[in-house]
């Protein structure tokens, strides 16, 4: 499912960084098994916000694998 436009999400894609091999495995598994999860955008969105709020820690609920 899409909730972004696809142009907005065709651009985000050309801004990310490598990532590791198991974290593309784990984006497929994820894919192919129609299992939701924070890819690599929202991941990064949330970093960010993360870092510019001062976070000293961050609590994580709801992680599938």
């Amino acid at each position: 499912m899409h909730i972004a436009d696809p142009e907005n999400e065709s651009y985000l894609k050309t801004l990310r960084y490598d990532r590791d091999k198991i974290l593309l495995e784990m984006e497929e598994k994820a894919e192919t098994d129609e299992f939701p999860i924070v890819g690599p955008d929202v991941g990064q969105f949330l970093y960010l916000i993360a870092k510019i709020s001062g976070a000293k820690s961050v609590l994580e609920l709801g992680s599938g694998f």
